[in-house]
């Protein structure tokens, strides 16, 4: 019975642990959701005062703001949010 009773507390332990653990996932996963709505409303918040800003002016507008890549391939597949690495400098210089 000595091997149970030690397995049981080890078992004890284990489940403590783990719901410590879940209760700080929890408290994490809360404080990064309330991060991302004030991130949220101070972005439209921000979109708001800019077109107040430049009522007509669309290109202004934009000028203020990053372009939002989306997640998906476009339509046409055409590949239009895959950056394009740069091109490697041609050494000049001779040796």
């Amino acid at each position: 019975m000595d091997d149970f009773d030690k397995a049981l507390s080890v078992l004890k332990s284990a489940i403590d642990a783990r719901q410590a653990g879940d209760s700080k996932v929890s408290q994490a996963r809360a404080s990064e959701s309330g991060a991302r709505e004030r991130f949220v409303s101070a972005y439209d918040s921000n979109i708001g005062a800019i077109r107040q800003l430049f009522p007509r002016d669309r290109a202004q507008q934009d000028l203020h703001f990053d372009e939002i890549a989306t997640s998906h391939a476009p339509a046409d597949a055409s590949g239009g949010d895959t950056p394009t690495p740069p091109t490697p400098a041609t050494d000049t210089k001779s040796k």
